[in-house]
């Protein structure tokens, strides 16, 4: 009995100890201390050391710290990170920053210090050029003589003397035609081609070699008449607008274009996946294209949380004019798709499939057409439901012809009848959803009502060329936004009881389903 009493009595004093222990070591815990030593004085241009090595990592057991992020104009975005406390940037503007430096240890604890720095112009250092300003001819102006004069403007921050290089031809990557030249008013004295665009510009060039450049501009000289053939005006309002983020990988791009003659028009694409604008264009991605939007993904993969810029030629089989240059980034993939988006009054459910953002049910807008009736370019949507009875349109979706879901346009990329911001998939986009799915063998049952795709796809039948409703219950039939020229386009097909897909090039007088994809 007694050798028990000190066994207990031991074990409630080990207890308390440890108690004790735990308590106390918790009080001491502190966490990280942020500190960095840096001169509070330098010049632009001057690379300036900064030394982290003050920082302490707190007080718990094998504390340290593993990452020092730094950002050096307190915007909130951390510009460097690095895992060692020595660091250098160099300040390419004069006046005062405050520099944050934020420390975080093994324990994810973290702490900021901020110092300002005062960087100031400093003797000897030198500025580049201020951009130059060009002035005449006007940026697009026609009729030009032949024999032009052109005028800019330029100015140093350092009030250095400036020399121009000058740059004409009909080329979009105009040649140097004159190299250090002194003064802001140019004559041409040889005699240019007539009713032809010249591109041109200038570079500022100061003592010490430091060079700016102005922007690029277009004009067109005299023609011989009034029927002269005149160049296409440059392409404009780009979507996205330049300088957008967090768009989605399958951003189709868009743009304004048109010919001063009524000309039809092509259009050479080029974009490039770039950390800054480019000294020339960024890479081809597709020339001659028909129309005045495309979507990349089809010739290119697109990566996330990157910045893409790009340009436009647009060609009217004589002359061309380029747009300038846009760009925009992308966000992530799970940035890209909402659960849901509104749409006329009520809301559509949407599912993210790989890398795509599918509606997961199909369209059902418009005004209801008899079978005898046919669809309009009247700027009316108007649809069909199964054996006209609204019903079926509430349960499977409107059944529409295709020429009504693209708008009465045969653009790849068109909207049509989709919510802004969504499109007609295209055959390409189709085959990626399948493929993604395991191929056209097994993405029917993924793709079907209660498979595992989340597309839901029902057995909506259609309308065929002469006016009959056919397969309700039985198979499904959604239209893309490719065709052919002997009036027929391509539609998918579900069958209820094959797990396959089935792609087949139907008349467009057939009225199907719709699906639409996320630009």
């Amino acid at each position: 009995m007694k050798k028990n009493h000190q066994t207990n009595l031991v074990f409630f004093i080990t207890l308390s100890l440890a108690i004790i222990s735990f308590y106390s070591c918790t009080k001491d815990i502190q966490p990280p201390e942020a500190s960095f030593q840096a001169p509070q004085q330098v010049n632009v241009g001057e690379q300036v050391e900064f030394n982290a090595e003050e920082s302490k990592p707190g007080t718990c057991n094998n504390c340290e710290i593993i990452r020092y992020y730094w950002d050096w104009e307190d915007d909130g975005k951390w510009d460097k990170t690095s895992d060692t406390s020595l660091v250098s940037y160099t300040f390419n503007e004069a006046k005062i920053y405050t520099v944050v430096l934020q420390v975080r240890n093994n324990q994810g604890e973290a702490s900021k210090y901020t110092q300002k720095i005062e960087v100031q112009q400093g003797e000897g250092t030198n500025e580049p050029p201020d951009e130059p300003t060009l002035v005449m001819p006007e940026k697009g102006a026609t009729g030009v003589s032949l024999t032009p004069t052109l005028e800019w403007s330029g100015s140093d921050p350092d009030g250095d003397p400036l020399v121009y290089n000058i740059y004409l031809g009909i080329n979009s990557s105009p040649e140097m035609i004159e190299s250090d030249y002194n003064g802001i008013v140019y004559n041409i004295s040889d005699t240019l081609e007539e009713n032809t665009p010249y591109y041109w510009r200038v570079e500022a060039k100061d003592e010490m070699g430091e060079v700016t450049e102005s922007e690029k501009w277009t004009f067109t000289t005299e023609g011989s008449g009034p029927g002269a053939n005149r160049p296409p005006n440059p392409p404009t309002s780009p979507y996205p607008e330049s300088g957008d983020d967090n768009r989605p990988l399958n951003q189709i791009l868009k743009w304004e274009a048109n010919d001063p003659n009524g000309d039809e028009l092509t259009y050479d694409i080029y974009m490039e996946a770039l950390e800054q604008a480019p000294a020339e264009k960024p890479d081809l991605l597709k020339s001659d294209h028909p129309s005045n939007s495309i979507n990349p993904t089809n010739y290119r993969n697109i990566q996330s949380n990157t910045t893409y810029y790009w340009l436009v030629i647009a060609k009217d089989g004589e002359y061309r004019s380029d747009s300038t240059l846009w760009h925009f980034t992308t966000g992530t993939n799970d940035t890209i798709c909402p659960s849901e988006i509104p749409y006329n009054d009520t809301t559509i459910q949407t599912q993210k499939i790989g890398t795509q953002c599918w509606m997961a049910e199909n369209l059902n807008h418009g005004q209801l057409l008899e079978p005898q009736e046919n669809s309009s370019d009247n700027n009316t949507t108007e649809k069909y439901c199964y054996n006209t009875n609204e019903n079926n349109c509430e349960e499977y979706g409107g059944l529409y012809k295709w020429d009504e879901v693209m708008g009465y346009s045969n653009n790849e990329e068109i909207t049509g009848i989709c919510p802004e911001g969504w499109h007609i998939p295209s055959e390409e986009e189709w085959h990626q959803l399948v493929e993604h799915l395991g191929g056209s063998f097994e993405a029917g049952k993924k793709l079907k009502a209660g498979g595992t795709s989340g597309f839901e796809g029902l057995m909506n039948g259609r309308m065929d060329e002469n006016n009959a409703f056919k397969h309700l219950g039985d198979k499904g039939f959604f239209w893309s936004s490719t065709s052919t020229d002997n009036g027929k386009a391509l539609q998918i097909k579900l069958h209820n009881d094959y797990d396959g897909v089935y792609f087949d090039f139907k008349s467009k007088g057939r009225a199907n389903a719709v699906r639409c994809i996320k630009d």
